[in-house]
């Protein structure tokens, strides 16, 4: 098809559809990379979910998230802010009556988050309303897996369809220049 277009239509014609195709390739290959990209990041935190721990039960050195009661938001005020809804990082000590949080965010109750780069937090026990324990989770790693695979396999697919793979170091290089008369 492509060496019909090239001996049937004139170069003026014949240049801005080639570079068209060439805009279009690189837009497509440019929205995979991005998808790519997206699914790599989405992949780093799909992994694993937040369960519910007793205050007891939260082991040292794990990752956490404390959702702040009403005593605890009065409580962590003047150290934290006011209106905390929640923080989350790192167990840095547990003893039977207050757990050391190395705090990487913090979450208000209007809605926005502040990072901290690991400052220590101790958390009572009436503090904390509830605990969760960021743990592995089999069930979205298998779907995270199978997820990728199939996006590679797309790209794989969709840059083949496009001829972007295909080999043909010929397809944007003119014709034969028409014999002379």
């Amino acid at each position: 098809m492509e060496r019909f277009l090239n001996s049937c239509l004139p170069d003026s014609i014949r240049r801005p559809i080639a570079a068209t195709g060439r805009i279009f390739r690189a837009a497509v290959c440019g929205g995979l990379g991005s998808l790519g990209i997206a699914a790599t990041l989405f992949s780093v935190t799909g992994c694993y979910t937040y369960l519910p721990r007793s205050f007891s039960e939260v082991p040292a050195s794990s990752t956490v998230a404390a959702e702040i009661s009403d005593v605890g938001r009065v409580a962590l005020g003047s150290r934290v802010g006011p209106e905390v809804a929640s923080l989350e990082g790192t167990v840095a000590q547990r003893t039977d009556t207050a757990v050391a949080l190395t705090v990487s965010n913090i979450r208000f109750l209007n809605g926005l988050s502040d990072h901290w780069q690991g400052q220590e937090v101790s958390l009572r026990a009436q503090d904390v309303r509830r605990f969760t324990q960021r743990t592995f989770s089999r069930s979205r790693t298998t779907m995270m897996i199978g997820a990728l695979a199939a996006g590679l396999v797309a790209t794989i697919v969709g840059l083949n369809i496009l001829g972007i793979t295909s080999g043909d170091s010929n397809r944007d290089k003119p014709g034969d220049p028409p014999p002379e008369t």
